[in-house]
């Protein structure tokens, strides 16, 4: 440009651009025994076998709704030495961290954003009753679960000696024939040490299933989720490097308060402060809403989220689909019988004491009107 006094002069432009963020180195550091196989999680469906301890898949993403369920699954390897099976990862159990940054600064350390802390147990293949031996017990204990009632299997596909994907008779006779016939000269993997099941069965041991829940004050976009599996211990942080297991990192998206869980009172509506506007247009939009249920036959499916899931002490339930705002539900063990049973309940949220129930797997079966939806859940 020219000025005043007729004096060139040139000018320049300058853009800042925020740097990448950069996260924290966390692998292990042997992981041919174990590493993460796959996980599923929204749009992420990825298959990724050992990458050598650590991987970085953030061009991976899914956009993250509330209460999500995320599947994680190991892959392993097992050596025979001797007479023995040995999986030096699994012999000491599987530990799994999901982290999420839910605040964008750079790192897991924010209360909230270790969002799933699971082990994953092994098992040996027969030990029915769960005390770390194969003997004649466990046949009796078998027989005791599938005919009289007595006691659950807190690792099913223990109890499926057979490895056929159910538990019956028959696996009581199988365990009998390795013990005393002969007639069985060694059982399915995992034997004859501790290990996860190699089957893909109903029993379903051999992957994980987890929920993730959003805080309320997570920030919107995009944002790095890392997954660590570790054998013997969970990882204390989210940078740890540590021996035997892999860690992967993704990018999941937080959208603008569609996706977080808002606080609601047991009437459903909101509890925060100075949401009575919001309150208002819900109940405007009420009639508008059914309306447009009713011409769509799709929104009246009954789907049922069931989180978290392991858990210990309570289980939250939230049901959809539902056109009269209402539903019951049924608790069965895995020998089939009815431990709870719920009858006529109203809303969309509610949360069961289960602090009482035999550890083990369970299914859930919620019924509304003449549709039914079940869901499997661990007690631990």
């Amino acid at each position: 440009c020219q000025s005043k006094n007729n004096i060139l002069k040139d000018t320049e432009q300058w853009f800042l651009e925020d740097p990448a963020v950069a996260y924290c180195e966390s692998h292990g550091t042997i992981s041919d025994s174990l590493w993460i196989n796959s996980v599923a999680l929204g749009n992420i469906q990825n298959i990724s076998g050992d990458d050598n301890g650590s991987a970085d898949y953030s061009n991976i993403s899914t956009v993250l709704t509330d209460g999500m369920d995320i599947t994680l699954d190991p892959g392993f390897a097992t050596y025979f030495a001797g007479t023995d099976f040995i999986s030096t990862a699994t012999t000491q159990g599987i530990f799994w961290n999901v982290w999420i940054d839910f605040n964008q600064d750079g790192d897991f350390d924010d209360n909230g954003e270790l969002v799933l802390q699971q082990e994953q147990p092994t098992f040996l293949r027969g030990d029915a009753n769960s005390d770390g031996q194969v003997n004649m017990s466990d046949m009796i204990y078998i027989l005791g679960v599938l005919f009289k009632g007595e006691g659950t299997f807190i690792n099913p596909d223990a109890a499926d000696v057979n490895d056929n994907g159910f538990i019956e008779i028959t696996d009581a006779i199988y365990l009998s024939n390795y013990l005393f016939g002969g007639t069985q000269s060694t059982l399915p993997e995992p034997f004859l040490s501790p290990g996860i099941d190699p089957t893909i069965d109903v029993l379903a041991n051999n992957n994980l299933v987890g929920s993730i829940n959003i805080p309320v004050n997570a920030e919107e976009g995009e944002t790095r989720m890392r997954i660590q599996a570790k054998a013997g211990a969970f990882a204390s942080t989210a940078c740890e490097i540590f021996t035997f297991g892999e860690v992967e990192d993704y990018t999941v998206e937080i959208l603008g308060g569609g996706n977080k869980m808002n606080p609601v009172d047991g009437e459903g509506e909101v509890v925060e402060p100075d949401k009575e506007p919001i309150i208002k247009e819900l109940l405007e939009e009420e009639d508008m809403a059914l309306t447009m249920v009713m011409n769509d036959p799709e929104a009246l499916k009954l789907t049922v989220k069931a989180f978290p899931n392991p858990t210990t002490d309570f289980l939250n339930l939230q049901v959809n689909g539902m056109l009269e705002n209402s539903f019951s539900y049924n608790i069965i063990d895995l020998s089939g019988q009815l431990v709870v049973q719920q009858l006529d309940l109203y809303g969309q949220n509610i949360s069961l004491d289960v602090s009482q129930l035999p550890k083990g797997m369970y299914t859930i079966v919620v019924q509304a009107g003449t549709q039914k939806e079940s869901k499997r859940i661990l007690v631990k």
